[in-house]
């Protein structure tokens, strides 16, 4: 049986656009009476906030996707990319119901009065990292500019964020720089850009960038951050004083490490690199590098359907570890044709952070409390390295083209 109505109005348009995920919540009256498992049926996002204009939008059914809805959610996906979307496990019915049925994943479907599928959308959680991964939004090309997607975005994060409490604390996206819509939505539910991925995807077989646009739970920032002042390189410190000016970080240091490697450690360490590769059946390739007798390591993974290298991380005892996985990370991704790299590096350590910049890599954001670590939440600058030119057709929202001039990358 389908709710019609259960939140209340939002007295107006700018009580959206909030500073932390508790904001969000708190601008409804009565979320204890909208929650996911009521959302299992469906609820009519019936609803208005004031000062804004609707144009007479769809006002859509919020529908929690369940195990038979895995093949209407392929069915929007290769509708919407028409054939060419490069995550095959999400065009693999098979792999969609087991994701449903994990805690880890909870699919959401928009759909009209009359039970049409109009869109969906996907939620990621990461419970050891306390992160939440929003994603896969998608509305068939006949709805779309007509159903009410702000709504169903703030919906799924007031429900999401009352549900999971504690357990999720900071809610991140990758979103496409193609168009505006999805970056504005996403904004509107209080997600502000603070990190770009050059090049990183591609999409309708043409490779396109990515903006990252996060939000957190107060307590994540005010309490539970890490104590320590960052330390960093005068590369990075542009992208720190971006994100100080939102989120009030305090202090921090600069420093310029004098980088001296043994290279008798360096050629012993290289004699003994093990490099592992697991490949699943969509063509993912988990690698990982490990020395003979230590417990070292640096893994991420390799998705040929866009030609990167992401999901980096690593543990060394010395630098020379370091430049050593670093220079195989580089020469891996040349022998794949990767046009895209990452890395999310400690705000604490300018060494480690000297290291990735001396070898190429560029700082293109800083994450507060990215990682949670021994009960505090510590903060990461993220590098990349990528190819190419960025598209002069690129779309962002304001905030975000403040952030690219910060980075130098505007035309």
């Amino acid at each position: 049986m389908i709710t019609e109505k259960l939140i209340s109005t939002i007295d107006s348009n700018s009580q959206l656009f909030s500073r932390f995920a508790n904001e969000l919540v708190d601008s409804f009256n009565n979320t204890n009476d909208f929650t996911l498992e009521q959302l299992e049926n469906g609820i009519l996002l019936n609803f208005n906030i004031l000062d804004r204009e609707t144009k007479k939008k769809i006002n859509p059914i919020l529908k929690l996707a369940s195990v038979e809805d895995a093949q209407e959610l392929v069915d929007i996906c290769e509708e919407v990319y028409a054939g060419t979307y490069p995550y095959k496990e999400y065009t693999d019915v098979d792999a969609i119901r087991q994701k449903i049925k994990s805690s880890n994943y909870h699919f959401f479907l928009f759909k009209d009065v009359n039970g049409n599928s109009m869109g969906c959308f996907k939620y990621c959680l990461d419970f050891e990292q306390k992160r939440g991964y929003l994603g896969g939004f998608m509305v068939r090309r006949k709805y779309q500019g007509r159903v009410d997607v702000v709504k169903a975005m703030i919906s799924m994060a007031v429900v999401m964020i009352s549900k999971y409490g504690d357990e999720i604390m900071l809610w991140y996206c990758e979103n496409r720089t193609a168009h505006v819509k999805s970056q504005y939505s996403f904004l509107k539910c209080g997600l502000r850009p603070i990190a770009f991925y050059p090049n990183k995807d591609i999409f309708f077989d043409n490779v396109e960038s990515d903006l990252m646009q996060i939000l957190y739970d107060k307590k994540v920032l005010n309490g539970s951050r890490c104590p320590k002042t960052p330390i960093i390189i005068p590369e990075a410190v542009d992208c720190f004083h971006f994100s100080d000016r939102v989120y009030n970080l305090g202090s921090m240091q600069i420093s310029t490490p004098n980088i001296v490697l043994n290279p008798l450690k360096l050629a012993s360490l290289t004699k003994n690199l093990t490099i592992k590769v697991n490949r699943d059946k969509y063509g993912y390739e988990n690698i990982s590098m490990s020395f003979t007798g230590s417990r070292s390591y640096f893994k991420f993974l390799y998705t040929p359907t866009v030609k990167n290298f992401e999901k980096a991380e690593y543990q060394v005892s010395s630098l020379e570890e370091l430049f050593v996985f670093i220079q195989e990370y580089k020469k891996m991704a040349r022998q794949k044709g990767v046009r895209y790299m990452e890395i999310f590096v400690s705000a604490y350590k300018p060494a480690h952070q000297r290291l990735f910049s001396d070898i190429g890599f560029v700082p293109r954001g800083y994450i507060p409390s990215w990682q949670y670590i021994e009960k505090v939440f510590e903060d990461h600058i993220l590098f990349n390295l990528a190819e190419g030119e960025i598209d002069p057709n690129i779309q962002l929202i304001d905030e975000a083209g403040e952030l690219l001039e910060i980075l130098d990358l505007c035309n």
